[in-house]
């Protein structure tokens, strides 16, 4: 059994104020965040007994960094594309199937009719049984529900940003961890959390050396560690820059965004709001206290 994190090291707990996570320490030093992604994918791998594995891959580096490092193990893994009908998400679809075809990988694609799905009150149900998160999450749990195997997604990278007075922490969003919630429930089979599936990984990650100027405030300029984390994979899998989009671009300019099913659901979202922070140095702590 693939558990959400490796021995549940990382635990998020209570809501909203009292939102936190429960991060347990490293039992040894880590190699680098490349090997330790490696060394995920081996042991998830030996762990999948007949399943096959699938990755959520939306065309962004984080689901594209989880594919690769299963494709250099030589270890099967079919990406999963939603395709948000009638068009809404066209740009991130053309590069998703210029990966695959360029890595003679086949896609499962899967069509969501983002038209009926929020009119027809499709998207409440499926809040309603995954709880308040991000509307842009939603039609791709619902893939992920509906799939036979085991489901990695990219969708915790790690994540730091300063503060008003650059002091910077890790930081964690109660909405974001509706994937969490899910797999935990048996919903899914997996983990949302590959980038960071042992806590040597997230050490590893935190204390690459670009991730160690920015917090450090080495790197002026810098607002978070969204930018930064490609240069972080970039180290062992070089990926091709790619047009910036959120994917939800063509939606968000169209009148199906100002349905009051959609704005149900983005006010929903914020009974879940709760923010967990984590100061850097103190995650450090955390993570090497028993090394």
């Amino acid at each position: 059994m693939i558990s959400v994190t490796k021995n549940n090291y990382y635990t998020p707990v209570g809501s909203q104020q009292t939102f936190s996570v429960d991060i347990s320490p490293a039992s040894r030093r880590p190699n680098s965040y490349g090997e330790e992604l490696i060394l995920n994918a081996k042991e998830i791998w030996e762990s999948r007994g007949t399943d096959k594995i699938y990755a959520m891959y939306s065309g962004g580096i984080d689901s594209e960094l989880l594919i690769e490092v299963f494709l250099s193990q030589n270890m099967e893994i079919i990406p999963v594309i939603v395709r948000l009908l009638p068009n809404y998400n066209a740009h991130d679809l053309a590069y998703a199937y210029s990966y695959c075809e360029r890595k003679k990988l086949t896609p499962v694609v899967i069509d969501i009719d983002m038209d009926d799905f929020i009119n027809s009150g499709k998207i409440l149900e499926v809040s309603n049984i995954v709880g308040p998160t991000a509307y842009q999450i939603l039609p791709i749990i619902y893939t992920a529900m509906s799939l036979d195997g085991i489901v990695l997604t990219g969708s915790n990278e790690p994540y730091f940003k300063p503060d008003d007075n650059n002091i910077w922490s890790y930081i964690e969003k109660e909405y974001l961890c509706v994937w969490t919630r899910m797999y935990n429930a048996g919903k899914l089979t997996g983990t949302p959390s590959f980038h960071s599936w042992t806590p040597e990984t997230l050490l590893a990650f935190s204390i690459d050396p670009q991730i160690t100027q920015l917090c450090n405030n080495l790197l002026p300029g810098k607002k978070g560690t969204f930018s930064s984390r490609g240069e972080v994979y970039n180290r062992m899998f070089p990926m091709p820059p790619r047009p910036k989009y959120t994917g939800w671009e063509m939606l968000e300019n169209s009148e199906l965004f100002e349905h009051e099913n959609l704005k149900s659901i983005i006010e929903f979202q914020k009974t879940g709001a709760g923010i967990y922070k984590l100061e850097y140095h103190t995650l450090l702590n955390i993570l090497t206290n028993e090394i």
